[in-house]
């Protein structure tokens, strides 16, 4: 009997440590998480109002997690059963909606950082484009002027 006793010791200090260290996980988590939001809102101008509506949910969802870990571990600090099956189905709905918006804000954030990508990566190319017209042009203008410059020039470009 004692044996028993001490592994259900045992897996009551282990509970107890699991859930104490993902409570602290999780206050940290939030604490993060409220730059991350700052950061969407100036990242994506109108976009980034819709995204913020579902970063301020999702947070909300962290709060009430950081809640249930504080009950579950007083639950088991003081003996209390509150864990049923109802409880138990609770949690599993709210982890699956709170991993749900988390996956559907980062699609939203990366969508618009994409396209701004894209445009980027055509403002380039148009900048490389009209570099070299201006190289070439201020290559002809000396070509006009100076014969030897231009070819000169041309032999460079070679």
């Amino acid at each position: 009997m004692e044996i028993s006793g001490n592994v259900s010791n045992n897996m009551k200090t282990a509970t107890i440590l699991l859930i104490a260290f993902g409570a602290l996980v999780m206050s940290l988590s939030i604490a993060k998480y409220y730059s991350v939001i700052l950061a969407a809102e100036k990242l994506l101008s109108t976009a980034g109002q819709k995204i913020s509506h579902w970063y301020k949910i999702h947070h909300c969802l962290m709060c009430f997690f950081l809640l249930g870990y504080i009950a579950v571990l007083l639950a088991v600090i003081f003996h209390i059963d509150i864990i049923n099956n109802f409880m138990t189905g609770l949690i599993f709905f709210f982890g699956a909606l709170f991993v749900l918006i988390g996956i559907l804000l980062q699609r939203s954030l990366l969508l618009p950082i994409t396209e701004q990508h894209q445009q980027i990566i055509k403002k380039n190319l148009q900048l490389t484009e009209t570099e070299n017209v201006t190289i070439y042009a201020l290559a002809y203008l000396a070509e006009t002027r100076d014969k030897e410059t231009g070819q000169h020039l041309e032999k460079t470009t070679e």
